[in-house]
């Protein structure tokens, strides 16, 4: 989750500017990481209920 997270960072506009802002916040790695895996799992089920 961590590696996709990561690339999600490289290659997605939204989440890179989610996680740039978070960072200037100065808050802790693992709280913005944890909090970009929440976002990237949400994303993934909303994909999915709106394709089902």
């Amino acid at each position: 989750m961590k590696s996709i997270l990561h690339a999600s960072i490289r290659h997605n506009a939204e989440i890179r500017a989610y996680y740039k802002r978070e960072k200037q916040e100065e808050k802790y790695s693992l709280l913005v990481i944890n909090s970009g895996k929440s976002k990237i799992i949400s994303h993934t089920f909303s994909l999915y209920k709106f394709a089902t």
